[in-house]
């Protein structure tokens, strides 16, 4: 047993030092990594598939780039499917309705996010909203990511103000719990789409347009994947900065439960009706 831990503990290293020197990510990016590798199972481990496919796909760019394309597509999905477990442990409610091995599920993930950061991006300006990792916060001085806000005092002073856990609040519009449907709305309007469900059912087959025949020849990606690759890995690193904000807490969390309601009503999953209980 000590062995099998011992070869997991190389693994998981040699990896990571592998994904910095082919992807290029940041110090804080290197930080998510540490820190989802100490995350709850099974959650990780798909987490970790998830970087692996992302290194594969800038390994296989060059070469084979409709390959790179199917192993960034994945990419995305393991991380969702890393986010979906971490939901279910938690046992938050609803969240056995999500389905880690349903494409549509998994590809709805990213842009029900994007929708999301819409309202938020609103309060940029005032409260300067940003990640960071913090132990001074933490009773036993264990170092979490926390959502920091910047915020005046009297004296016109700057502070940081941070909610504790990190996603308990809850958002509401004239006393009502929001749904985040209009940000949805707008989405699909910039898609050129008439509904976030059916720009969700245009992207669920970009895995098998990126690799099998159709019926008037075979998939040629001619556009620099680049800016295709970069795109994924935030996608990827969004899931897994939920993962960080969500796991390290067993109590439910407001603005959690609130999301995973609206996605899965974006779902079509449940009706709208789930959030009056």
């Amino acid at each position: 047993m000590n062995d099998t831990k011992y070869l997991l503990s190389i693994e998981t290293n040699s990896f990571n030092r592998s994904l910095c020197f082919v992807v290029k990510l940041n110090p804080f990016e290197e930080k998510v990594i540490e820190h989802i590798l100490q995350s709850s199972a099974p959650g990780k481990h798909a987490a970790r598939s998830a970087l692996r496919h992302l290194e594969r796909a800038w390994e296989l760019a060059d070469k084979m780039p409709e390959l790179a394309v199917f192993s960034a597509i994945t990419a995305e999905e393991e991380s969702a499917t890393a986010l979906f477990h971490v939901l279910k442990i938690r046992c938050y409610r609803n969240a056995q309705m999500l389905n880690h091995r349903n494409h549509f599920h998994k590809t709805a993930l990213h842009p029900f996010l994007i929708a999301m950061g819409k309202l938020f991006h609103e309060f940029t300006d005032s409260y300067s909203p940003k990640l960071e990792f913090n132990s001074e916060l933490s009773s036993d001085s264990t170092e979490r990511l926390r959502l920091r806000l910047t915020v005046p005092s009297k004296e016109g002073k700057q502070l940081w103000a941070y909610t504790l856990p990190p996603l308990e609040f809850t958002v509401s519009i004239d006393g009502v719990v929001h749904k985040f449907e209009p940000e949805l709305s707008q989405l699909a309007a910039e898609k050129n789409v008439a509904s976030a469900y059916a720009y969700v059912q245009k992207l669920s087959n970009r895995r098998n347009l990126a690799i099998y025949a159709a019926s008037n020849g075979i998939p040629h990606f001619t556009e620099d994947i680049e800016p295709f690759l970069i795109y994924r890995k935030s996608a990827v690193f969004s899931h897994l900065f939920a993962i960080l904000l969500i796991d390290p807490y067993p109590e439910h969390q407001s603005f959690v439960q609130q999301a995973l309601i609206a996605f899965l009503c974006m779902l079509r999953a449940m009706p709208d009706e789930s959030y009056k209980k």
